[in-house]
């Protein structure tokens, strides 16, 4: 996973386009799962979709931007999810229910044969307690 700060915008494109070609010279196979989690709303758009995608690279789905970085119609094998708190701020306790809710989501990328990478980041509220609360849900009946 690559994480940019919320200062770098989609102006810098070609710095990613560099990034990218980097990763893609260490790894050519793409072996590697990688997904980026962009920090600023303007990277979200389907031009940026695309090149990761050409990449073969994946796009984190987070909480911290009103976009949440869905990038739709992968064909990568593995998704990254970041939780960060319910206002994207680190703090506080998802609800049972949203937890029970993304299940389905989580369950259907697993049907479809993807790995799901699940990191709760809300560290200053009940991380541990949301991932505890979320696993069984998941877990192979």
């Amino acid at each position: 996973m690559v994480q940019f700060p919320a200062s770098l915008r989609v102006a810098l494109v070609r710095k990613l386009l560099s990034l990218l070609d980097c990763i893609h010279k260490c790894d050519p196979q793409s072996s590697w799962k990688v997904a980026l989690e962009f920090r600023h709303q303007s990277w979200y758009q389907q031009d940026i979709y695309r090149m990761l995608e050409n990449y073969q690279m994946g796009v984190v789905l987070h909480d911290k931007l009103h976009e949440g970085g869905y990038m739709l119609n992968s064909d990568r094998d593995c998704v990254y999810v970041r939780f960060h708190g319910p206002g994207g701020d680190y703090l506080g306790s998802y609800e049972d229910g949203f937890l029970y809710e993304y299940t389905s989501s989580i369950r259907n990328w697993m049907t479809e044969g993807k790995q799901v990478y699940t990191y709760f980041n809300n560290t200053i509220g009940n991380a541990i307690e949301n991932l505890n609360t979320l696993r069984p849900y998941v877990a192979d009946d």
